[in-house]
Parts: structure tokens; C-alpha cells; sequence
């Protein structure tokens, strides 16, 4: 598992995010690869459910973003979702186009993201 991956993130766009390193290294640090995540509830990265969660730098009482997803790969190659409920966030998993590739989904189950007035905001 690499080190650039950030499980449960103090960030107000996602619970889990792969790669798109806020201050990148040189070598490209920012890439994830090699990652299975399997057998997990992520949920509740949804502005309206009032959750809040403490950021990087200590800052209590923050509250997600209206787009925030329970999984965001930004930079990641050959990552693996399978066996998990992902619920209750405003995307349910978002993937940056072009920056990744071989996004394994499987046996997931799937539900209760988006919002049903927007376009931008959906389970997949």
C-alpha cells in the first residue's frame, strides 16, 4: 500500500482519496497503485447529514462539501473496491478522468448517494 494514500481524510471533498497529493514530491508521489480496499461501510461525507470531522491542522466542527465522495481516486492505478456499502455521501465513488486507470468495482453495494435535483452529484 503506498504512503499517499489518506484513509478517512480531514478534507471536506472525500472520506477516502487516492493520490492527488496536496503537496506532491518530485518523483510524483502524488500516483496511488496496488490497493484493495475490501469489506468496509463508508458513508456520510454529505453536508446535510451535520456529521463533521476534525481537518489536517486540528480545525473541529468542519462539515463536508456538497459533492463530497465516500471514495475519490484523483491519481490511482490498479485499485480495487469490492465488498464494501458505500452510502450516504454526496458521490457515492468519483474517479478523476485521465489520471487513472485499471478501477476494479466489484460486489459493492451501492446506494443512497447524489442528490436527486442535481446533475453533478450521483452513486457512480
Amino acid at each position: 500500500m503506498s504512503s499517499n494514500v489518506s484513509l478517512l481524510q480531514g478534507e471536506n471533498r472525500n472520506l477516502i482519496k487516492f493520490g492527488g497529493a496536496s503537496s506532491p514530491t518530485p518523483d510524483g508521489g502524488g500516483i496511488v497503485e496496488h490497493v484493495r480496499v475490501e469489506g468496509l461501510k463508508i458513508q456520510n461525507a454529505r453536508m446535510e447529514t451535520g456529521i463533521t470531522y476534525t481537518s489536517d491542522n486540528g480545525a473541529s466542527g468542519q462539515t463536508y462539501a456538497k459533492n463530497a465522495a465516500c471514495v475519490m481516486i484523483e491519481q490511482g492505478y490498479n485499485i480495487e473496491l469490492a465488498g464494501n456499502e458505500i452510502t450516504g455521501c454526496g458521490n457515492g465513488i468519483f474517479v478523476s478522468p485521465g489520471s487513472s486507470g485499471s478501477i476494479l468495482v466489484e460486489r459493492n453495494y451501492i446506494h443512497g448517494n447524489g442528490h436527486d435535483s442535481s446533475l453533478y452529484e450521483h452513486n457512480v
